[in-house]
């Protein structure tokens, strides 16, 4: 556990990140972030113990430097910095490198570094404490340039040398966990990076080996005698030789750098703390009875915004925007992207999370999608890729559907029709590439040849009608139906996407629920949901189709959470959420208590090496207990567990670009405020009980619903906010 109920830090070491106090910050309602921010006695060198920030194109951790114990390092990472030349049979893919470090050296000698995270503000930073002595180190990253700032303060004056830039070898992140037992092909090792100064910035140029390169430029800014401030910008460039890219690179860094500069380090740090306060404005949460899921949900989110950006197409990857030692340093599509985007729905945060949608719809504009069909219709993506989007292992056909299915949900929960319209192509060039893979049966249903059903097995044999390929396109053309009838559009092969659905097989059972496929059950412990999306995050499969399929549901989630052995964390923020859709949050909650023990100091996670997907998707899991939204239903606290009896959340958001505030007070709904941002009619869901329930305008005038068991609909006005009250004695 790294909270206990006296809402302290428990650390391993005495780096180990523990509860900070500082003076209060507001977070939307009276939210407050001091008790939500981490702080470390000791600075670490482990990356899983240290602070970190990002701007969702670059990244930075705080670790103690261990070359020089009175040192301080910020790793620096981006996402576009990569080998572009993974090594056959040692990597799945060209590997994101180390980027540059900054050195943070104030004094001669130290006693003691410690450090803080301030998610508030978006920023870390590091205390040194020496004889007669002390300084503070504040870094952050600009989400307008796009470049690292570090500001250091001191009691005493300060040299210009206290803070520099270190350079990175550019090779493989892998290199850095295991050194290969085979030599690396000489074709494949970059140079050393070459170091020069030009116009008082110093530049680092690393030339990749066979394509492509990045160029750190940096400059020192003397802000007073006791405080300097050091402006790091990272340039990225993609150019088959790599001599010219590091030079497009360097114009890319000096130009962003240039800028930065011109607006100053005031500048900077204002538009930071204004950028910060209004992501932290748009929810909130309060679970006074569990502190330890109520800071790790404001934790992930700070993470989250840190990890992805409005302005870029750059997609979250295994690492997000941070470096370390990693086997797998670049992007996943069977789960890793999907997962990492799941805080951004309920949690209201879908500015933050546009890089998905940017990044995807890239790769589709520019044909990569339609290359990685080799040469069949349509479109598809593979297991793991770099940035490009190209990539192996491209018969995991359940891929593409589900990265689809999140950008559908941004539709959904944003309300914007013409992302809706943009989507509509992706998802029949989807289908169009998956029905290749169509075979008429005996039985006269489409059944799907023999595919992968990721990581069961690990991935190396195929199935035929593959649960994880026919979940996707039973959801890719139940969703084609719905979008053409909300955004009034008729596809010209609509008739011949509705016959699919109904020839398609049915997506094989057992005695124990979901099989992987149709000769395969699932007979051993797998750490995948693979085989469950129709249950989650489909919904296809799910209680409001009747008893049997409720059973349905129970007897797959169990018989996956029952065999042990190869569970992994993301197992328990999925089952979490499918027990959440089952309306039964102690379950819900037990299975996510099975996280705790996997968490690092600093929330991070890793499989052997880091991976951010898991305690990012744990935000929606959380939330799933508080609301959900699915099958044309608002549910405001379905599946709240008995020990969160006094719960409340404040503009969480649902499907329909509906916002949502309730409260629960001793385990009874006390009230729902929803505003509508565009209109139209709302199913509302929640444990009314025997009570009068009333829904009114601020105005007081009340407005006319219809009552059916425990679901409210009414019709609503964009724009216009819904009081919903309650009653003691029966309608």
């Amino acid at each position: 556990m790294w909270l206990d109920r006296n809402r302290s830090w428990k650390g391993k070491v005495t780096g180990a990140a523990v509860l900070l106090s500082l003076s209060a910050l507001s977070m939307g309602q009276g939210r407050r972030t001091d008790v939500h921010d981490l702080t470390w006695e000791k600075l670490s060198a482990d990356f899983y113990d240290a602070p970190f920030f990002g701007d969702g194109v670059q990244g930075g951790t705080l670790l103690s430097d261990e070359q020089d114990g009175s040192a301080a390092r910020i790793l620096l990472g981006h996402y576009k910095a990569i080998t572009y030349s993974g090594v056959p049979k040692w990597e799945y893919c060209d590997s994101r490198v180390y980027a540059a470090s900054i050195i943070a050296k104030p004094f001669g000698a130290i006693e003691k570094i410690g450090a803080q995270t301030e998610i508030s503000r978006g920023r870390v930073q590091a205390r040194f404490q020496s004889k007669g002595d002390t300084a503070t180190l504040t870094v952050f990253a600009d989400r307008t340039h796009h470049v690292t700032v570090a500001v250091l303060e001191s009691t005493s004056a300060l040299a210009d040398s206290v803070l520099s830039v270190r350079p990175e070898w550019g090779v493989s992140a892998k290199y850095h966990l295991e050194k290969p037992p085979m030599a690396v092909p000489p074709e494949l090792v970059p140079p050393k990076p070459d170091v020069s100064t030009r116009d008082g910035m110093q530049l680092v140029l690393n030339r990749m080996a066979k394509r492509g390169g990045h160029t750190v430029a940096s400059k020192l800014v003397r802000l007073s005698p006791k405080k300097v401030a050091l402006i790091c910008a990272i340039g990225t460039d993609d150019h088959l030789n790599p001599a010219e890219a590091v030079v497009r690179a360097e114009k890319d860094a000096i130009s962003r750098l240039s800028l930065a500069l011109r607006a100053g380090v005031a500048r900077l740090e204002r538009d930071q703390d204004r950028w910060w306060a209004k992501y932290w404005s748009n929810s909130s949460i309060s679970l006074p009875a569990d502190p330890y899921w109520e800071k790790f949900w404001y934790l992930n989110l700070y993470k989250f915004a840190s990890a992805s950006s409005e302005s870029s197409p750059l997609v979250i990857d295994t690492c997000g925007p941070w470096i370390w030692k990693s086997g797998w340093a670049a992007i996943w599509w069977n789960l890793n992207v999907q997962l990492s985007y799941y805080p951004m729905y309920s949690s209201n945060q879908l500015d933050a999370g546009r890089s998905l949608w940017l990044g995807v719809k890239q790769l589709f504009d520019t044909g990569v999608l339609h290359k990685n069909a080799e040469g069949k219709p349509g479109i598809h993506i593979g297991r793991s890729t770099s940035y490009l989007g190209r990539g192996s292992w491209g018969t995991e056909l359940g891929n593409l559907p589900w990265v689809l299915h999140c950008l559908w949900k941004y539709w959904r929960y944003s309300g914007d029709d013409e992302m809706g319209r943009q989507l509509l192509p992706m998802l029949v060039e989807s289908l169009r590439y998956q029905e290749t893979f169509f075979e008429r049966g005996v039985d006269g249903k489409l059944h799907m040849s023999a595919s992968r059903s990721p990581e069961y097995k690990d991935g190396e044999f195929f199935y035929r009608d593959a649960n994880y390929a026919l979940s996707g396109v039973y959801w890719m053309i139940e969703a084609l139906e719905q979008m053409q009838r909300e955004l009034g559009v008729e596809l010209s092969d609509r008739e011949h996407w509705e016959a699919v659905g109904r020839s398609l097989a049915p997506m094989p059972t057992n005695e124990h629920g979901l099989m992987i496929g149709e000769d395969q059950g699932f007979d051993e412990s797998h750490r995948h949901y693979s085989h469950l999306l129709a249950i989650y995050p489909y919904h296809l499969i799910n209680p409001r189709n009747g008893t049997k399929s409720r059973e349905l549901v129970q007897k797959s989630l169990e018989r996956w959470l029952t065999l042990k052995g190869g569970h992994a964390g993301y197992t328990f923020t999925g089952g979490s959420a499918m027990y959440s859709a089952l309306g039964e949050g102690d379950s819900a909650l037990n299975v996510l208590n099975l996280l705790k023990p996997r968490l690092t100091p600093n929330t991070m996670y890793a499989e052997g090496s880091p991976v951010v997907e898991t305690p990012l998707s744990a935000v929606e899991s959380i939330n799933y207990m508080l609301l959900q939204s699915w099958d044309g239903v608002v549910r405001v606290f379905p599946a709240v567990p008995s020990k969160w009896s006094d719960a409340s959340f404040r503009n969480l958001r649902a499907e329909g670009g509906f916002l949502v505030s309730a409260a629960l007070d001793g385990g009874r709904l006390k009230s729902i405020t929803l505003k509508s941002e565009r209109g139209g009619p709302v199913k509302l869901q929640a444990a009314w009980g025997d009570r009068r329930v009333k829904v009114a305008l601020g105005s007081g005038h009340a407005i006319q619903v219809k009552r059916t068991d425990e679901t409210l609909s009414f019709h609503t006005s964009a724009g216009q906010t819904y009081f919903i009250s309650l009653a003691e004695g029966s309608l």
